[in-house]
C-alpha cells in the first residue's frame, strides 16, 4: 500500500484575497498596481496562484539584489519571444536600452490590440536599484493604458521611490511614485488569532498547540516553516499533531503543570 503524501494546502486568507484582487483589477483594466505587504504575509505565493490562473499574456519577474535593467530587459524579451538581433541572420546583438524597451513595449501594446490582456508583475520589487525602477517609469509612459504593470514588495520599494518631505531621498523616483499612486495597496496586516484559525481548522490543531503556535509565529513564513515539517514528521511516525509532539521536535521546555 503506498505511503500517503503530506501536501501543504493553500489557504485563502484576507491578505491572499486582497493580493489577487488587486493584481485581476490591473490586469482586466491595463493599469498600474502597487502592493505593499509586509515580509512572511504571502505574496509570492499569491503571485503563482495569480499566474497559474491567468497564464496568457501575464510576464513575471522577481527581482533580486543582482539585477540590472538589462537582466529585467533581457527576462522581458524572453518571455514575449523577441529576438534582439541587431542585423536579420547574424549573431549580433543590440545593447541599446532604447532600442530593447521600445521592442518590448510594442509587443504588450500589439497584445493589446489583438484583444489581449498583458500584465507585467515586477515581484520582490524592493530589491531593484534606482536605474531598474526609472527604466520602469519608461516602460509605463510607452504601455500606459495597454498594458497593466504592477510592483509588489515590501515598504522599503516606498522608501526608495518616494521622497518624504521630513526624510528626502536623493536616490527616489517621485515620477514613478506619482504613476503608481493611485494604484497602491497595502495590504492588511496578519491578526494571529484571526488568520491562523483557518489553518489549524484545516489540520486540526490542537488548542496547547495552537497558542504555542501564536506566540512562536510573526507571519504566514514563519508558521508554515514550523507547523509543515512538524505535520509530515508526525504523519510519517503514524502519530497525531499535539502539543507535547511539536515541543520535542523543537526542543522547546514543556509547560509544567502549574503554567498550564
Amino acid at each position: 500500500m503506498q505511503q500517503k503524501t503530506f501536501q501543504w494546502r493553500t489557504i485563502p486568507t484576507r491578505q491572499f484575497k486582497e493580493i489577487i484582487s488587486s493584481l485581476e483589477d490591473a490586469k482586466n483594466k491595463s493599469t498600474t498596481a502597487m502592493i505593499i505587504a509586509s515580509t512572511g504575509i504571502g505574496k509570492s505565493k499569491s503571485v503563482d496562484t495569480f499566474c497559474a490562473k491567468n497564464n496568457k499574456h501575464t510576464y513575471r519577474i522577481t527581482v533580486s539584489d543582482l539585477y540590472k535593467k538589462e537582466d529585467i530587459l533581457d527576462e522581458l524579451s524572453e518571455q514575449l519571444g523577441i529576438t534582439n538581433r541587431a542585423l536579420t541572420g547574424m549573431r549580433i546583438y543590440t545593447r541599446s536600452v532604447k532600442i530593447r524597451l521600445d521592442k518590448i513595449a510594442a509587443a504588450l501594446v500589439q497584445i493589446k490590440k489583438e484583444g489581449g490582456k498583458p500584465i507585467v508583475i515586477f515581484d520582490e520589487a524592493e530589491n531593484m536599484k534606482i536605474t531598474p525602477l526609472k527604466m520602469i517609469k519608461a516602460l509605463y509612459d510607452a504601455v500606459k493604458g495597454s498594458c497593466a504593470i504592477t510592483l509588489i514588495g515590501t515598504d522599503q520599494l516606498l522608501n526608495k521611490i518616494y521622497i518624504n518631505k521630513w526624510k528626502r531621498n536623493r536616490d527616489s523616483v517621485p515620477q514613478l511614485y506619482r504613476r503608481f499612486k493611485a494604484g497602491m495597496k497595502i495590504i492588511t496586516p496578519i491578526d494571529k488569532q484571526i488568520d491562523y484559525t483557518a489553518f489549524f481548522n484545516e489540520y486540526k490543531i490542537p488548542v496547547g498547540l495552537q497558542k504555542l503556535l501564536i506566540s512562536l509565529c510573526d507571519n504566514y513564513g514563519d508558521f508554515q516553516d514550523y507547523l509543515e515539517p512538524a505535520l509530515i514528521e508526525a504523519m510519517e511516525a503514524g502519530k497525531p499533531i499535539t502539543e507535547d509532539f511539536f515541543r520535542i521536535k523543537y526542543n522547546l521546555p514543556k509547560l509544567s503543570k502549574t503554567a498550564a
